[in-house]
């Protein structure tokens, strides 16, 4: 029995012997316990996230805008559908007004309040500012020269002439509220008028202060875009309409998380006018007016990209919401003023 064993442990090789001879080689092959722990966290690791990627994926109930289905009720529209030319984002333009300034307000609190009026214009209605040589040009013609601008209606008329969407008249005065010497400041009173037809979409009184820009920009952006809300028109609908595709994107202000109130567009006409063209001719014009009375749901935006988004609809009560249906973005803010400043009395 003892020479069988000697024979097995002659024909196998020592295990001491092994890692002697192979010392310089295989040393490094051999695990250790710092390397066994760390195989066994990796591993773990590993299926910890594809358990969360599993379970994020089971409890998400975001749609994949690749994979969207359309049913036969998404194929019905609303009656007005939007032309073509409404789905392409558009960008109005605006004409910002010198101030009517009262003694005691700097030529720089006037041009830098201006500035900073029209970059507002641009940034947080997304219009573009009609130019002041344009403007100039039309108010040195013979027909506009008599034009009193500080006078609302005289601006308005030039608003019109000039065929721009949005009219923005200020009023500046001097600070009543604390601020160094060097700080140019004022009282400024904006006035925002929509043109053709014209309505008064705003009003907002707030201190201009140079170095308080950013204040500034952060409180005033959210009541123009309440005052200039976003448009968007819904496109298309999926999802037996739970889901819908937007003309309007990151370009725009759409961003995802936003709200917005979804209207169903009615279109109304007037009475047809003859109108007298001279030497005996006369035509008959019916003039359309747009009205959007009904709210029919909201949506809010799961993707948005350049120049279009997706949202998930949740309509009314007894409501369903359609393709062509218009949406307008909804803004929240606070209505005291921006910073906690008295201005004093303007009578």
């Amino acid at each position: 029995m003892r020479r069988y064993n000697m024979e097995i442990e002659k024909g196998l090789p020592r295990i001491d012997d092994i890692l002697s001879s192979n010392s310089g080689q295989d040393a490094k092959m051999q695990p250790t316990p710092e390397s066994i722990a760390g195989r066994i966290i990796g591993w773990r690791t590993l299926l910890l996230l594809l358990c969360s990627s599993l379970l994020a994926s089971c409890l998400s109930t975001t749609p994949d805008i690749n994979n969207l289905r359309t049913f036969s009720e998404d194929r019905r529209s609303a009656p007005f559908a939007p032309t073509l030319e409404e789905l392409t984002p558009e960008m109005p333009f605006v004409i910002v007004l010198p101030p009517r300034t009262q003694l005691g307000v700097t030529s720089y609190a006037n041009d830098n309040g201006v500035t900073f009026i029209k970059s507002m214009m641009e940034d947080a209605g997304n219009l573009q500012v009609f130019p002041d040589q344009r403007m100039k040009q039309v108010l040195d013609s013979n027909e506009y020269r008599m034009l009193d601008i500080t006078r609302e209606e005289d601006a308005i008329k030039l608003g019109e002439a000039l065929r721009v969407k949005y009219l923005v008249m200020l009023d500046t005065s001097p600070p009543t509220f604390s601020h160094e010497d060097d700080d140019w400041s004022a009282v400024v009173t904006m006035h925002l008028y929509q043109l053709s037809p014209t309505k008064k979409l705003a009003e907002e009184t707030f201190p201009y202060q140079q170095s308080e820009l950013e204040d500034m920009r952060l409180n005033l952006r959210p009541k123009l875009q309440a005052a200039l809300p976003l448009k968007a028109f819904l496109v298309e609908t999926y999802e037996r309409r739970k889901v819908a595709k937007l003309n309007v994107g990151m370009d725009q202000g759409a961003e995802e998380l936003d709200r917005f109130a979804v209207f169903r567009r009615d279109q109304r006409s007037s009475p047809p006018e003859i109108v007298d063209h001279g030497g005996g001719k006369s035509s008959r014009i019916t003039i359309y007016s747009e009205d959007y009375g009904k709210m029919v749901g909201t949506l809010e935006i799961f993707r948005s990209k350049q120049n279009e988004s997706w949202a998930l609809l949740e309509p009314a009560k007894g409501e369903e919401i359609l393709p062509g249906d218009a949406a307008f973005k909804v803004v929240r803010y606070r209505t005291d003023f921006f910073r906690k400043v008295d201005l004093g009395r303007f009578d």
